[in-house]
């Protein structure tokens, strides 16, 4: 989490995790007042030491790019804990070639492909989730799953879950504080549009926290979005969640794994 640089004025902050010292969490990620998620409704989630990932086969996952930058321990799959998933560890880790830190610490084409060591043993619990087809609707529902720590720093063991509303960049850029970053992202705009999905929960709730980058963000059974950073420093305050496009990926997903 706090492993990219301090952003100025402190107002976007990617979601890595980071060490917890006052409890024994098993990963420092939030879902701020989020519900339970029972694994067999979100198969596709894989957690990783940092992260989340999503399974796009039995050898392969999709998660962020700068997940993989800090992660080396293992993947965990097929459980609402850790405790009660399976261990698998990764022999490959694809970086989108053009990945990059553009203006604020905001990550553009922030993807990376993982190879597990051994195929997954599909399950009820462990199953893969489609590419799309096509870009991702605007104004929609979608579901967001992830692991790690609740609103009140309590250790949480459970997978959980939330809904958020997908807008278009210009209402993200307009939404509360994020006016303050206007005129130093109009000319990265087009190019942050074409990659990056904006969302605000369907309730005014914070959400995505520290941790839950990589997460995915679906819709009827199709990976739709990666979790990559919030727009504030406060995870309480933060009001959108970003997350990497996964559609404009896809082409270069199957050419590395062959999944379509």
């Amino acid at each position: 989490m706090l492993l990219l640089p301090i952003i100025w004025f402190n107002v976007i902050k990617t979601l890595y995790a980071y060490q917890v010292t006052n409890s024994g969490d098993e990963l420092s990620s939030r879902i701020l007042y989020g519900e339970r998620a029972n694994i067999s409704d979100y198969p596709f989630f894989a957690a990783l030491s940092n992260c989340g990932a999503a399974i796009i086969s039995d050898r392969w996952l999709v998660t962020a790019a700068h997940c993989v930058i800090s992660n080396t321990g293992p993947v965990w799959v097929g459980g609402d804990s850790i405790k009660s998933s399976q261990r698998y560890t990764y022999d490959k880790a694809v970086i989108y070639p053009h990945y990059q830190e553009i203006v604020f610490s905001i990550l553009l084409n922030d993807i990376a492909i993982l190879r597990l060591s051994q195929p997954l043993k599909f399950s009820n619990t462990v199953k893969a989730i489609k590419l799309p087809k096509q870009d991702y609707e605007r104004n929609a529902i979608h579901a967001f799953a992830g692991k790690g720590t609740n609103e009140k720093k309590q250790m949480s063991q459970y997978l959980m879950r939330m809904n958020v509303r997908t807008v278009k960049q210009e209402e993200c850029l307009s939404h509360g504080t994020n006016r303050l970053l206007r005129r130093y992202l109009e000319p990265y705009l087009d190019c942050i549009s074409n990659v990056t999905i904006c969302s605000t929960r369907t309730e005014n709730k914070p959400g995505m926290c520290f941790g839950d980058s990589g997460s995915p963000l679906v819709r009827n059974n199709i990976l739709v979005g990666i979790a990559s950073y919030i727009t504030d420093r406060d995870c309480k305050r933060a009001r959108l969640g970003l997350f990497t496009n996964v559609a404009p990926f896809v082409d270069w997903i199957t050419s590395v794994t062959g999944v379509k």
